[in-house]
């Protein structure tokens, strides 16, 4: 049987080493694992204001479900589902 929600996605990649396809690879590694593991969902958050982390999950397939704004904390955050990964076995 396939679990709901895998834990959330939690990654980043090193300043120095962005723009080398390691966001990808990773991405990648995630969706892969989640499926073995028989997880059909994947969850993550991100700051609204990191569009090249907003376009890579997307890139993943990844789309917006909702979002948090919390003014106070000048939080923006975009919160993201990947659906349906147990039909990609």
């Amino acid at each position: 049987t396939s679990a709901a929600y895998s834990p959330p996605i939690n990654s980043a990649v090193d300043e120095n080493r962005r723009g080398l396809g390691l966001g990808h690879q990773l991405m990648s590694a995630c969706v892969s694992n989640a499926i073995k593991g028989g997880f059909n969902s994947l969850h993550l958050d991100v700051r609204a204001d990191n569009a090249a982390a907003l376009a890579l999950y997307r890139h993943h397939g990844f789309a917006q479900v909702a979002e948090t704004i919390v003014p106070a904390a000048k939080w923006h955050t975009i919160h993201m589902v990947r659906e349906g990964l147990s039909g990609e076995i």
